[in-house]
Formats: structure tokens, sequence, C-alpha cells
């Protein structure tokens, strides 16, 4: 390596900068800890809530990694992560209605990782629509009436 390279400024040169966007979200106590971590404020906002203040460069990052905590957070502003985490949110539902048809064309089919993939996005789902019933939510997500 030469002398003179530096590579921290070869980095810093190749990734431009991307705007950071200011966010603020009601979380319950006790839940979204890696969030919290990188909150810049954090308030009592009161019955169990807490508002957090943070910045991000990646609203779909932020989006995603909101979604998966389903009620227990509430993006109060901007509203462009709540749009984005709603259209996540959806993006899992739609990928669980989905089965693949197996290859002798006898019914579904899936690996136990795809399988294990799915139920976790139907997490999300049912933690912001508990006490729903189990009929209702196999409808929603396409199980065979013969798997409920």
């Amino acid at each position: 390596m030469p002398a003179d390279h530096d590579p921290h400024a070869m980095v810093e040169g190749t990734v431009p900068d991307r705007p950071r966007t200011g966010t603020t979200l009601r979380v319950r106590e006790g839940t979204l800890h890696a969030v919290r971590r990188r909150a810049s404020d954090v308030r009592e906002d009161g019955a169990g809530w807490q508002r957090l203040s943070l910045e991000t460069d990646d609203l779909d990052m932020l989006a995603e990694e909101l979604v998966a905590h389903g009620p227990n957070v509430v993006v109060l502003e901007p509203a462009e992560p709540a749009r984005r985490g709603r259209a996540a949110a959806a993006g899992r539902a739609d990928g669980c209605r989905r089965p693949r048809a197996r290859r002798d064309g006898a019914g579904v089919s899936e690996s136990a990782t795809e399988r294990l993939s799915r139920l976790l996005a139907m997490v999300p789902w049912l933690l912001s629509h508990q006490g729903v019933p189990v009929a209702q939510a196999a409808r929603e997500f396409g199980v065979p009436e013969r798997q409920r």
C-alpha cells in the first residue's frame, strides 16, 4: 500500500453523503432497544409510552425496522416512515399470501426456511390485530381451509 494512501478519505470520497431526516417516535416503555440506542432524545409521554427523537439517512431501513415492532411504535413525524412502514408491512403480508406450488402439482409445499420466514412476517400483523379470530387471520394470509 502506498505510504500516502488514506483508506478513510478514499471511502468518504466514494460514498455520497445522504441527507438525514429527523424522526419522532412514540414507543412503549421497555421496547425498541436498538432504536433507543440511536435516539438523541428520550422523553416520557405518559401511560407507559416514551417519545424518541432520532435522525436517519435511510427511511426505508427505518420503516422495515419499525414495522417489526407492530403496535409498540407510532411514527409521529415525518409521515414518510409511517407510509413506508405500511408499505413494508403490506409487502410482508403479500409474501405470506403467495404459497409455492409443488413441482408434482399435488398442492402447496414449502421448506422449513420458507415457512419460518412466512410465520415471522405474520407477527407484526398479528400484534397489530390482537384478538383476531384464527379463521380471519387464516383468510388474511391465504391459509387453505384444510390447514386451519
